[in-house]
């Protein structure tokens, strides 16, 4: 199976999840072939979704593959409901201290889909408008928990067996971000700030590392379902300076996943462009994607994969100074250089 076919049936498949057409006709497939498209699936954070597109086309795949794809799925469930019990427990205990606490992604985006404990997600995001001091050293009075300041824009704690980040920034404070942080701040929170917020923490992943199909479902549903509330004109004035990346996610968007385009946010017309942002996202440009060592072999990888990822970086609008700001953050905090990202 090539990549296009692969991708093509896999694409089939999300929106068989999503109760969508398909407009695909499903061929029987190797054993092998199934396999390929589980690990495709796995590395792109859908295989539970993909799962249920499985089912609802009735289709049959070998008990070889299909068995640990399903312990998969019970194990995706099985987060999903740490995270929830998680965030319900830290929510009644913010509240009895008075602290307001928003959850960032994470399960208001699984609301949205057709199965929300199929949505994977490796952590909660929280934020406390501005009182994240406060409920840090609350969890440390409390329960005795060990939090590390990541230097980025969150500390990090565990709680429930759950990691959870707790923001008090949205963004890495680069020179471009900052101005876009700002505009964060004044909408948050409303259907704006999600907007605005999905779409700059989609594009610094992409920029940084990749993103994956879970992403583009997450902008899906949430674009679905609060297209009517949004400030899409505030949202295209923020997104301008990366409108070459917001039109290609709008454009797969639209032709993977049958989605209208919102009429103010960019589309795109480049077919070059597109074949390489699809590859990118579903498969990896960069040949080798992770590194697990934290040696100086590492930052060697890392410095590979900073200039593979100089053409993303030009599609979110990264400048020189966004650059040189990225440089002295990792000097001003020397452990994040080997960090895992």
């Amino acid at each position: 199976m090539t990549h296009v076919e692969q991708s093509n049936c896999l694409l089939a498949l999300l929106r068989s999840a999503w109760h969508l057409p398909t407009g695909y006709d499903f061929k029987p497939l190797a054993a092998s072939e199934w396999q390929q498209l589980f690990r495709t699936a796995c590395d792109n954070n859908v295989r539970a979704i993909v799962a249920d597109g499985v089912r609802n086309a009735g289709l049959e795949v070998p008990r070889n593959v299909w068995l640990p794809w399903l312990a998969e799925v019970a194990a995706v469930e099985e987060r999903y409901a740490e995270q929830r019990e998680a965030m319900a427990t830290l929510s009644a205990f913010f509240s009895a201290h008075g602290l307001p606490v928003l959850e960032l992604k994470g399960g208001t985006l699984a609301a949205l889909y057709p199965e929300p404990k199929h949505r994977e997600s490796t952590d909660l995001d929280i934020y406390l408008f501005g009182q994240h001091r406060q409920a840090d050293a609350l969890l440390r009075a409390e329960f005795g928990i060990d939090i590390m300041d990541d230097g980025y824009h969150h500390t990090k704690f565990a709680f429930c067996g759950v990691t959870v980040e707790n923001h008090y920034a949205f963004l890495n404070t680069t020179v471009r971000n900052r101005g876009y942080e700002q505009r964060l701040q004044q909408h948050v929170p409303s259907a704006t700030f999600n907007a605005l917020f999905l779409l700059r923490h989609m594009a610094d992943h992409f920029a940084s590392s990749r993103i994956g199909l879970r992403h583009l479902l997450d902008w899906m549903a949430f674009a679905e379902q609060a297209r009517a509330e949004v400030d899409w004109d505030e949202v295209a004035s923020a997104v301008a300076p990366m409108a070459q990346f917001v039109g290609a996610v709008q454009t797969l968007v639209h032709r993977w996943l049958q989605q209208e385009p919102i009429g103010q946010l960019p589309y795109s017309h480049d077919e070059e462009l597109l074949v390489r942002v699809a590859n990118d996202i579903v498969y990896g440009e960069f040949a080798q994607r992770h590194h697990d060592n934290e040696d100086l072999s590492r930052l060697v990888w890392k410095w590979h994969r900073y200039h593979a990822n100089s053409w993303k970086r030009h599609l979110v609008g990264n400048t020189a100074a966004d650059t040189l700001g990225a440089v002295l953050f990792h000097l001003r905090h020397p452990h994040t250089i080997l960090h895992k990202s």
